[in-house]
């Protein structure tokens, strides 16, 4: 069953890929087709044209969470402080968080020593934090707390982020890292945000573990190995 799931994975990976470029030549002519719009009406664009962007953009997001799902996102390794990666997650997630006037944000504890180190991505693993706190901030519907922490577990940094939002019956948590799999569908929510994040973590050689219960919450962590453990590989 492990093969077979591991094929369909595969599968799905390669098809999110080429789905992911026939989506963007299509927009890449939507794009310039506004444009040259605009260009007769001149003045001031009417509030369709304003929607044809947020369409447009809306559409940008889905390609590029597609390629991340398919693996066309190229890693940019480089031996990063696992200190200052956290740090910098942090300041990320208060600013994302700080645009959603209802949700509180909690740091800490950020147990991490200065001297760890890891072979990552940073701006990947922005991509995974940011993925996160909109899925937390979805949840939530807009209003609670997040929690962002990090320590070391052994030889793998944790890296957590939990909401306050209602939970997760376990059925759901067991589907809810599968691509296009939402429970907001009638808020337009495409469900690529944590297979994003699965499929990132994995290219690190790391893990996502989700937990979650209803009235409860739920935490995602992200399980990096540390510099050692890579090189021992």
């Amino acid at each position: 069953m492990d093969s077979v799931a591991r094929a369909g994975g595969e599968a799905s990976r390669r098809f999110a890929g080429r789905l992911a470029h026939e989506i963007n030549n299509v927009l890449m002519a939507l794009q310039g087709y506004a444009e040259l719009l605009q260009i007769g009406l001149g003045g001031e664009p009417p509030d369709e044209m304003a929607g044809i962007r947020r369409a447009c953009d809306r559409l940008g997001l889905l390609t590029r969470r597609l390629l991340q799902f398919g693996g066309r996102w190229a890693l940019r390794v480089r031996d990063v402080s696992a200190r200052e990666l956290v740090d910098g997650l942090a300041e990320r997630i208060a600013k994302r968080c700080a645009a959603h006037p209802g949700i509180a944000l909690e740091v800490g504890p950020l147990d991490v020593d200065t001297a760890a180190h890891l072979k990552a991505d940073a701006g990947a693993l922005e991509v995974c934090a940011d993925a996160l706190v909109d899925n937390a901030v979805e949840a939530m519907r807009g209003t609670g707390t997040i929690r962002f922490g990090a320590h070391v577990q052994g030889a793998m940094l944790a890296i957590d982020l939990a909401d306050s939002g209602p939970g997760m019956e376990r059925d759901v948590l067991d589907q809810a890292c599968e691509p296009m799999f939402t429970t907001h569908r009638e808020r337009k929510a495409e469900g690529l945000g944590l297979s994003v994040v699965v499929g990132l973590v994995h290219l690190h050689k790391g893990e996502l573990d989700l937990t979650s219960a209803p009235g409860a919450g739920v935490r995602a962590t992200m399980l990096l190995p540390l510099a050692s453990e890579i090189d021992a590989a």
